[in-house]
């Protein structure tokens, strides 16, 4: 067995938030590359969603802040360290896409294509550094706990983290990971799920997975399971 496969049969910290924030970044990033630079609608709605997408990128900083680079510090202090210096060096990056795009929505007509390119290039390059920056997590931060601590552990770290998260705000993580992930994730969360949760908490995130997965997906995972 090779070091990949044993990895993908862990749990990972990591995984399931990573796929849906990849999936976000690269949705924002293609659809900024098309939007008009001269419609007033279009730059608002584009922006709009970058500040949200912002908002969750802080967050996610903050949880793993929390609960994961606490572990590493007993651990790999180092690599602790490493990982917090990526994060304050990700965050000026995010204030000058911000930036960009207060200066985009503001702009006159003889600056709109201007600002809009600048904008693109702006936010390409942090989504870049973004997408390193959580493969350096996954690939170096994650075989570190893994080798510490055991499946159970690291569940329970996982449910302590989203049982820190409003139930609202969570339902909002949980409706852009699901598209992200693929059918055996999907269905070992509703397992999950179905094994421990109150009725109406399954009730809810059935109707969610209804809501923003194609039909035949989530009846791919209602098969799996039994829903």
């Amino acid at each position: 067995m090779t070091k990949d496969e044993t990895m993908t049969q862990r749990v990972s910290l990591y995984n399931e938030i990573h796929k849906g924030l990849r999936s976000q970044l690269l949705s924002l990033l293609t659809d900024c590359a098309r939007t008009d630079p001269r419609h007033a609608g279009a730059v608002e709605g584009i922006a709009v969603r970058f500040r949200h997408l912002l908002a969750i990128l802080e967050e996610h900083a903050g949880h793993e802040e929390r609960w994961v680079h606490p572990l590493l510090v007993e651990l790999r202090p180092d690599m602790a360290a490493d990982l917090e210096a990526d994060h304050a060096r990700l965050d000026p990056l995010m204030a000058e896409v911000a930036a960009a795009f207060v200066r985009w929505e503001q702009a006159g007509d003889a600056d709109q294509l201007r600002c809009g390119q600048l904008v693109h290039g702006h936010l390409a390059s942090f989504v870049g550094q973004y997408l390193s920056h959580m493969s350096r997590e996954e690939d170096e931060a994650m075989p570190v706990l893994q080798a510490a601590m055991t499946d159970a552990q690291l569940l329970e770290v996982s449910a302590q983290l989203r049982g820190s998260i409003e139930p609202p705000r969570l339902a909002e993580y949980i409706a852009f990971m699901l598209p992200a992930m693929n059918v055996e994730e999907r269905s070992q969360m509703f397992m999950g799920l179905k094994a421990e949760a109150p009725p109406p908490v399954l009730e809810g995130m059935c109707a969610l997975a209804a809501d923003v997965l194609d039909a035949s997906d989530w009846s791919d995972v209602q098969s799996r399971i039994g829903l």
